[in-house]
């Protein structure tokens, strides 16, 4: 503390003198009081822990002596610490924990983390390849066993030693041919060429075909005697001459016509079907025209005409002649409180279809004389028509019904011959000539 020699003698005198007064005597009481040190830092003889404060050297200025004191702070980072201890052993995947003890106080710890190791990394083969089958490739740690990843081994394929024949080939078959792995030693067979085929011989008719009968031959195969192969030889047919009509067809029978075979002489007879009319004319029935010698422009046509009494209510049916032959219907006349509708029905279904519909009525039979039918269009009436007979036809109640139609007429069991002579038919004919004016 003190630096020269002169401070040193001040020191060392006043030390003695403050010793003198730190002890000196109560003359009273006869007993020795210590007077107060006045401390002074003298040095710091070690420094702080992390458990203890430092410790500094204090000397007194009067008497000399010394005093050691713990005072300030402690250090928290001034431990000496331990070994590490392992409390969790860390792996590839997880890491682990550690601890160490100060050696000054044990109960300050400290803690880590110990990293995880990461795998490492190895190649085994689990399933070795085939010819025909794949193998298998692991990558795996061999710290601690886990798989990474897997890889597919290609299968290696055969590998084909040279073909051998072991059949040649037959008329029906193909030869046949073999060949082995020289790896795994598997055995295939293939087609060895195709089947030949039979060289045959010429044809030797066994039996002759005829116009109707069929006939046999045979062939033998060159390359093996023992293939025989035989085939119906087709019937010739027959070689037919001309068609004879024998018998002409008409409306209501089917005619008949025939054929001989030149080669054998059979004879075939087939139908002519029955008269088709694809536009006859339809009427209602009545006299006909060409026979009443009132009409000669119509002295070459059978068309009819229907004369009909309108003075009294009711309803009047005749029928409708088709072609001059055949009935195919009926007109229906209704006279009602002075009107008159006309209407008709067909039978036959799709037998006959009307191609041209025309009817009227007239007061006058000779208006008929001036017109075909097709001329008399323009006072043509329609179906279920009413009709005034006062207003159109005055007075006069005898009048004429001229329905003179088109159609396409086919054969059909629903139509019913005409028999225009029949005593039924020659009576109702008399009936209308006497209502003819």
């Amino acid at each position: 503390m003190f630096k020269t020699a002169r401070f040193a003698k001040v020191a060392l005198f006043a030390a003695c003198l403050t010793l003198a007064l730190c002890f000196a005597a109560s003359a009273s009481a006869g007993e020795v009081h210590v007077s107060d040190h006045v401390w002074v830092y003298t040095r710091n003889i070690s420094g702080a822990t992390c458990s203890n404060p430092p410790i500094n050297l204090y000397t007194c200025s009067l008497c000399g002596a010394t005093e050691e004191r713990r005072e300030g702070a402690t250090d928290p980072n001034a431990h000496i610490w331990g070994e590490w201890i392992i409390d969790t052993a860390a792996s590839c995947v997880t890491s682990g924990t550690r601890h160490r003890q100060c050696q000054l106080n044990v109960h300050h710890t400290q803690e880590d983390t110990i990293q995880a190791y990461g795998h490492s990394q190895a190649e085994r083969v689990v399933q070795v390849a085939t010819c025909t089958t794949t193998g298998l490739r692991e990558i795996y740690c061999p710290r601690c066993g886990q798989v990474l990843s897997t890889e597919v081994i290609p299968a290696t394929d055969h590998n084909w030693g040279p073909w051998t024949t072991i059949k040649q080939p037959t008329c029906f078959e193909a030869g046949e041919q073999t060949h082995t792995c020289t790896n795994c030693g598997k055995v295939e067979n293939a087609p060895y060429g195709a089947a030949l085929g039979h060289n045959w011989g010429p044809w030797t008719v066994i039996t002759a075909a005829t116009c109707e009968g069929t006939g046999q031959r045979t062939r033998v195969c060159q390359r093996d005697a023992s293939h025989v192969e035989n085939e119906i030889i087709a019937a010739l047919g027959h070689n037919w001459g001309p068609w004879v009509v024998t018998k002409q067809a008409n409306f209501w029978e089917d005619g008949e016509r025939t054929r001989t075979c030149t080669v054998c002489g059979k004879v075939q007879t087939e139908k002519i079907p029955s008269t088709t009319y694809p536009n006859a004319t339809l009427c209602a029935f009545g006299p006909r025209l060409k026979e009443s010698n009132l009409y000669p422009n119509y002295s070459d046509k059978w068309y009819m005409f229907t004369p009909f009494d309108a003075s009294m209510n009711g309803v009047q049916t005749y029928e409708l002649v088709a072609a001059d032959q055949v009935i195919v219907g009926s007109v229906t006349l209704t006279i009602r409180d002075g009107y008159l509708t006309i209407d008709y029905d067909l039978k036959g279904g799709d037998a006959i279809r009307v191609t041209l519909e025309f009817f009227t009525v007239l007061n006058r039979i000779a208006d008929i004389n001036q017109y075909e039918p097709e001329g008399l269009m323009q006072i043509k009436l329609n179906r279920n028509q009413p009709i005034n007979l006062a207003e159109k036809f005055g007075g006069d109640t005898h009048l004429v019904l001229y329905f003179c139609s088109r159609c396409s007429l086919t054969k059909s069991p629903a139509f019913t011959s005409l028999q225009y002579n029949s005593s039924a038919h020659k009576a109702l004919l008399s009936t209308m000539y006497a209502l003819m004016d």
